[in-house]
């Protein structure tokens, strides 16, 4: 890849000052009122929206690329901003449209909720399993709403806003392509831009990255197949027909809007010297407000060490046997990209490490719990771990336990005021490394890492899950103490090196 690649990003690194309004970025009155009535404790812009907002408005025609820590409401100013853009009234079909694509079907719910929030009532307003004419949902493993279902409301009322997994939208795609408006679409963004790509780490072996080229993900093939239809070039007069009839007069591409709190040098050349999403007629905007190694005021971070007889140790006080060079490969061999299932469904997961979860860690969990979470925590399991089966027995050591889906209380888990903790039993969402990636949600204090997580990218954000929005909070990550061929004290305790996260120690622990 060109070095070069980085001279075409104008950079923004300089937010608004603090205490800026909504409606001096370009966020209408009646939307600022929807934010009001719906969301009463957001009053000013954070400073990436500060700076998003008024690019997606106002910077025309020009690819956006951001990072930002988790919890800095970068999927939130999104949807303001996309909320927020003119439409000619009077219009059956959109004259504009935008495409929100995401890793998984709760962060799909969860941002068609806040959509819902910020939009008119109508009358299904109060259903997210009935999609508006003006925001629609594109998710798999949704009862009610199969592809054939979803495609036929694409054509009937084709959406302003479509939010939708990479999986369920290339199913769209291969089903019947038109259904997607491509000749419509005005802006797609990529939430989580890093993960959906699957791009091999730097010191990812020529294997590695064969598979990469042999093996597109989803969002690979979605956009490599829209950007052939709608080509990156101001200047083009001919345009391949595959998708659909090309509006008389339209001229201007897709604006790709990719973002997510680990978004790397690595990727950013990827994307413009490997791929035709960017156009070269312009400088792209990068927004960049997230060193490198970061610690985000508020959050504690522990590790235990727990043995079969349950004994629970903090990691720093714990003697990590190195005496065998097996450690160091097993160590090596974690730093892949964590490609898991992208709908949540459970299908196709591909895991390196035992899906079986040791009893005593459920203990440890379950004690801390009980001692600690006074309202809402969570815990996550590796890609493939029988939740289920983890949910009754941690209900059997008195937990009150449930699987992480918006589907069931959508209005608690998006932090609405239904669930305020008070006189109520704490409760304890379990889910896994795929399906926890993005969501926001804002009474959780804890977060329970159960076993290393497969790379640092994937800790940081299962980290980032607390912590938003200024609040504070804890993630425990528990290991076996078993030193084996995976020896997990061993690697968490690198892997914590290589982020620069310093651990506190938990106290009166089992």
């Amino acid at each position: 890849m060109s070095s070069s690649a980085e001279a075409h990003y104008e950079s923004l690194t300089r937010p608004l000052d603090s205490g800026v309004e909504f409606t001096k970025l370009g966020v209408p009155k009646h939307v600022w009122q929807a934010v009001e009535s719906a969301f009463p404790t957001i009053r000013h812009p954070t400073a990436c929206q500060s700076l998003l907002i008024p690019a997606l408005l106002n910077a025309e025609g020009r690819d956006i690329i951001m990072r930002d820590r988790t919890g800095t409401g970068k999927s939130f100013g999104l949807m303001l901003a996309l909320l927020s853009k003119k439409q000619p009234q009077g219009v059956q079909l959109p004259s504009s449209s935008s495409m929100i694509i995401v890793p998984h079907r709760d962060l799909a719910l969860q941002l068609h909720y806040w959509a819902s929030r910020l939009s008119p009532p109508s009358s299904d307003s109060d259903s997210e399993a009935k999609p508006s004419s003006d925001i629609q949902v594109a998710i798999r493993g949704h009862p009610g709403l199969s592809i054939e279902s979803q495609i036929e409301s694409l054509h009937n009322s084709p959406p302003r806003i479509l939010i939708g997994t990479a999986q369920a939208l290339l199913d769209i795609y291969d089903k019947d392509a038109r259904a997607l408006h491509v000749s419509s679409l005005d802006l797609i963004a990529v939430d989580e831009i890093d993960y959906l790509l699957g791009l091999p780490t730097k010191r990812a072996d020529v294997t590695a990255w064969k598979n990469f080229r042999r093996h597109p993900s989803a969002l690979r093939r979605l956009l490599d197949g829209i950007f052939k239809a709608r080509p990156k070039s101001f200047e083009l007069e001919k345009i391949d027909n595959e998708i659909g009839e090309r509006e008389p007069g339209q001229s201007k591409p897709i604006r790709l809007v990719a973002f997510s709190a680990t978004l790397s040098h690595h990727t950013r050349r990827f994307l413009y010297s490997e791929t035709k999403w960017m156009s070269r007629d312009v400088d792209a905007i990068r927004i960049d407000l997230s060193p490198e190694r970061e610690r985000v005021a508020g959050i504690e971070h522990h590790a235990l060490v727990v043995s079969q007889d349950g004994r629970a140790v903090n990691l720093t006080n714990y003697q990590i046997k190195k005496h065998k060079r097996e450690n160091a490969a097993v160590d090596d061999a974690w730093d892949g990209n964590d490609m898991v299932d992208q709908d949540g469904t459970g299908a196709a997961i591909r895991s390196k490490i035992s899906t079986a979860v040791q009893p005593t860690v459920l203990e440890t969990m379950a004690f801390l719990v009980a001692r600690d979470v006074q309202q809402l925590a969570l815990a996550v399991f590796p890609s493939g771990a029988p939740l289920q089966v983890v949910v009754q027995e941690l209900a059997e050591l008195g937990v009150n336990a449930r699987l992480l889906d918006f589907r069931e209380d959508m209005q608690s888990l998006a932090g609405n005021a239904a669930h305020d903790g008070e006189g109520d039993e704490p409760v304890l969402l379990v889910s896994t490394h795929a399906s926890t990636r993005g969501i926001d949600l804002v009474p959780l204090s804890h977060v329970f890492i159960v076993g290393v997580p497969p790379t640092e990218v994937v800790y940081q954000h299962l980290a980032g899950r607390v912590g938003r929005s200024g609040k504070s909070g804890k993630v425990i990550t528990v290991l076996s103490a078993e030193q084996g061929k995976t020896n997990e004290p061993l690697r968490m305790s690198r892997m914590l090196t290589r982020l620069g996260v310093e651990l506190e120690k938990i106290d009166e622990i089992l």
